[in-house]
């Protein structure tokens, strides 16, 4: 009777592992940052690309100070052309508003972050909070920060916008 009964129940210990959701990964920015992601402390950019393939929800955490997109956006770029979809959460959080800031110099839109080549991005909710955005130059649409998606939802708190411009829509 106790061999069936712990039997039955390291049987339902491993099958609660088996189908438990996805582990997330969280990734450190600091402006001293390097490109390597593997201690899951690197510079935006590698965190963004590391995030968008990875086939986890994602967390990516910018320590304060003032983050250069003078020479090209940092982007995220889920799609299914990659290995796998990555139709998975994503949440950029700055330290604060006035602390962390994401610099496009005029020459460049700071953040962009698109979902919208994704088969299905409904799992891949989007959310950036506690960033200031200054002086971004996004071209068509979105010059401090551009979110594209089809059905995922999107939230944007806490964030200001400040000298952005855009052709399009939405300067900021």
């Amino acid at each position: 009777m106790v061999k069936s009964t712990l039997a039955a129940f390291g049987l339902c210990v491993v099958m609660a592992w088996a189908v438990s959701p996805s582990h997330a990964a969280t990734f450190t920015v600091t402006e001293a940052s390097d490109s390597d992601c593997s201690d899951n402390d690197c510079d935006l950019q590698s965190a963004l690309t590391e995030a968008q393939d990875n086939d986890e929800a994602d967390t990516i955490n910018i320590a304060a100070g003032t983050y250069d997109a003078s020479g090209g956006e940092f982007a995220y770029d889920a799609d299914a052309t990659a290995m796998s979809e990555e139709n998975f959460a994503l949440t950029v959080e700055g330290a604060g508003v006035g602390q962390t800031t994401i610099d496009g110099g005029m020459l460049a839109r700071g953040l962009s972050i698109a979902t919208t080549g994704l088969t299905d991005d409904s799992s891949a909710a989007v959310t950036v909070r506690h960033i200031s955005f200054v002086d971004g130059n996004g071209g068509g649409n979105g010059g401090n920060l551009n979110i594209s998606t089809d059905t995922a939802s999107m939230t944007v708190e806490h964030c200001t916008f400040t000298g952005g411009v855009a052709t399009n829509n939405g300067g900021g």
